[in-house]
């Protein structure tokens, strides 16, 4: 009687000593972080638990926690590098700070890290419409002082993402403001700023706000070597005095250049702000007034140039001594000249045809080169179709720079052109130069019309009399699916347009629909070479026609010296030489 009497007072003593902070459930605490860290501090709280439930003590200092499922902490007991380590594989900076309320051993370790990443999408309380971007702004801010405060190690990557909500956008503009000179005042070696603004919807007759953020007291920064700014459209006015000697990598994202920036950003862009610029990106960038912008930088050697979409930059000068990659998308410009005798990757797709294009010296070093052209007769308002001489004027503006490439880059032996054939009527027709040097070339052929295919082509393939590779997808726009597949009109490349590509070693043949002016074309091709190694055909999906993929497989059974092999659906055909 007096043993079991004993038991059941064992069995009323235990859940009063667990629940003096360590009860759990499900091997979950039932008490918030804060209030485990507390009971963790308290030695002889941590030494009663770590006695009764574990089969060794855990010291007070290693910080145990009080609410484990019996399982020792081995990590606390780790140096403070191996920690900081473990720190860094965490995804965001909340988590590293989150630590320091596992105990006193974890307190200020995060302080160490070289690197922190803040994103307001990681959780849900800083995504609320409501308080989340205060609640956001405070946290960053905070993390941000804390940081500072410990000097050694420095910090070396700063990266902020802020998914802003709410209506005070203008202080969320100030707060990253205060996060770009921040990076600028503790020497940080990258930082990387993407803002992204709530979709407000314009009213009739309201004009859009604009938000600005004013950064002509950015202080210099002799240690910043990579720097991206995407501001969300937040108007900017740019610094007049600050330097950055070791920046190398700059990308200028969703902004607009404040009135009167032309200048400032010359400025910036120059080796007297930016010495060893190396990489310069700009995409979605407008200006809010009328500028010529003159880009001098000796040591630039790759320039992205994209979505410049303010009609009022009218000039661009480059003179880039060092530049061996340019990629220019939709610049909105009306003149460029172009100064880069080291250039050898050039990709230039620009919706507005550029009025006047100069190339100071050669681009003789190029030796990839991808461009658009437009291989068709222009139409009217109307639909209605212009005269000859509307249709010279109109092909100038539209070809005239993608034919001038041609000519500058003598030396490009690797071709990828984007073809937009709107009828049958070419108007590319002896504009093409001879490009013997060119062996690989790949042509993306839109199409409004089914049996438009082969135009345009016909006019690039012989001017290359050196083609080893040749690959050609089509995409076919999808009003032209119920249009008549039936073939009933001469071929577009017959004399004086015959391909002969005796050099052609690799043929490939995407997108297509099945028609026979297509499989009448890839024949014509594959016929004219004796070194043919490989031929792919691959049809688009979503045409039915599979009568005329089994007659293409049957017709171009003719191919001699090979075999064809197809899969079930014939979407598919490859041919290889018989070994």
């Amino acid at each position: 009687m007096g043993v079991r009497g004993s038991a059941k007072r064992r069995r009323r003593r235990a859940p009063s000593s667990s629940a003096a902070g360590a009860s759990t459930k499900g091997g979950k605490s039932r008490f918030p972080l804060n209030r485990i860290s507390a009971a963790a501090a308290d030695g002889n709280v941590l030494e009663r638990e770590s006695k009764r439930q574990r089969a060794s003590t855990l010291s007070a200092a290693a910080g145990c926690d009080a609410a484990g499922a019996g399982v020792d902490d081995v990590i606390s007991g780790l140096g403070d590098d191996v920690l900081v380590r473990i720190l860094e594989l965490l995804p965001d900076a909340r988590d590293a700070v989150r630590t320091a309320a596992l105990s006193r051993r974890w307190r200020g370790l995060w302080t160490r890290l070289p690197a922190l990443h803040f994103s307001s999408g990681s959780l849900p309380e800083f995504l609320s419409a409501g308080t989340g971007s205060q609640r956001y702004v405070s946290f960053v801010n905070d993390a941000l002082a804390l940081r500072a405060a410990q000097t050694d190690p420095p910090l070396h990557r700063l990266e902020i993402t802020f998914i802003m909500r709410g209506l005070l956008l203008q202080r969320c503009f100030e707060a990253a403001q205060g996060w770009i000179r921040h990076a600028g005042r503790n020497e940080v070696k990258s930082f990387v700023l993407v803002l992204h603004p709530p979709i407000i919807l314009e009213n009739k007759g309201k004009k859009k706000e604009q938000f600005v953020m004013t950064l002509d007291d950015l202080p210099s920064s002799a240690k910043m070597e990579t720097m991206r700014l995407a501001l969300g459209g937040a108007t900017v006015r740019l610094p007049a005095a600050a330097t950055f000697a070791s920046l190398a990598d700059l990308s200028l994202e969703n902004l607009e250049f404040a009135d009167g920036s032309g200048r400032l950003l010359n400025r910036l862009l120059s080796p007297v702000c930016c010495p060893r610029l190396r990489k310069l990106s700009m995409r979605n960038v407008g200006f809010a007034g009328v500028h010529d912008l003159l880009l001098e930088a000796e040591a630039l050697v790759e320039l992205t140039w994209e979505g410049i979409g303010c009609h009022l930059l009218y000039a661009l000068r480059l003179t880039t001594p060092s530049l061996r990659v340019l990629r220019m998308v939709n610049s909105y410009l009306d003149d460029l000249t172009l100064s880069a005798p080291r250039l050898e990757e050039l990709l230039f797709f620009d919706s507005q045809p550029i009025s006047n294009f100069d190339v100071d010296g050669e681009l003789s070093c190029v030796r990839s080169l991808k461009f658009e052209l437009m291989s068709h007769e222009p139409h009217g308002d109307g639909g209605q179709d212009y005269d000859d001489e509307d249709i010279d004027n109109v092909d100038y503006d539209i070809n005239r720079v993608g034919i001038r490439l041609l000519n500058f880059c003598t030396a490009a032996t690797c071709l990828d052109i984007d073809l937009y054939i709107a009828k049958k009527q070419d108007i590319t027709e002896d504009r093409i130069p001879r490009l013997p040097q060119v062996t690989s070339l790949t042509v993306h052929a839109t199409l409004s019309e089914l049996h438009s295919f082969g135009v345009g082509i016909a006019h690039i393939l012989p001017q290359c009399s050196n083609l080893k590779y040749l690959h050609i997808r089509c995409t076919v726009r999808k009003e032209s699916l119920k249009m008549n597949f039936l073939c009933d009109h001469p071929d577009h490349w017959r004399p004086p347009h015959e391909i002969y590509l005796p050099h052609l070693k690799e043929a490939e043949f995407s997108g297509l629909v099945g028609t026979e002016c297509e499989l009448r074309f890839i024949q014509s091709m594959l016929t004219s070479t004796t070194q043919l190694q490989k031929a792919t055909i691959s049809f688009n999906r979503e045409y039915n026609l599979t009568m005329n993929r089994i007659n293409a497989f049957e017709r171009i059974q003719m191919l001699e010296g090979g075999t064809w092999t197809c899969d079930e659906a014939y979407s598919s055909l490859e041919w290889k030489p018989c070994l």
